[in-house]
């Protein structure tokens, strides 16, 4: 409850009007349409072109990688896909939160994460 109210101040003080957008920015979480936008990009475009998109939001918004991958973890568990499928998804991106957190380059994981959903879109 304490964390809740203390975000809910923190959101009257850098905005007149609360709401959604100002919510996730002083929480310091990545927006849900910027999550889903990186999602249908890594989903359908090309490898250059999600690469410099997720690297775009990445800047302007301030996301963090290991922020990224958590809600792209949830959205693969929510997706329509074969077990199979989801569980490669989750094993790569495992595989990468690991090598983020012992200290990778960024942006060679954030390579890795769009390859690996070019790679699955091969198989299905």
């Amino acid at each position: 409850m304490r964390r809740a109210l203390n975000l809910m101040q923190s959101a009257s003080m850098t905005s007149a009007t609360i709401n959604k957008s100002t919510v996730y920015t002083c929480a310091g979480k990545p927006h849900p349409d910027d999550i889903e936008l990186m999602m249908k990009s890594v989903l359908n475009d090309q490898f250059e072109t999600a690469y410099r998109g997720i690297m775009n939001v990445k800047a302007e918004k301030g996301i963090s990688l290991l922020d990224m991958i958590r809600e792209f973890h949830r959205n693969v568990i929510a997706m329509e896909l074969p077990t199979q499928v989801k569980i490669a998804l989750v094993r790569r991106m495992a595989e990468i939160e690991a090598r983020i957190m012992s200290g990778c380059e960024e942006k060679i994981q954030v390579a890795s994460l769009v390859g690996i959903f070019l790679e699955i879109r091969e198989i299905k």
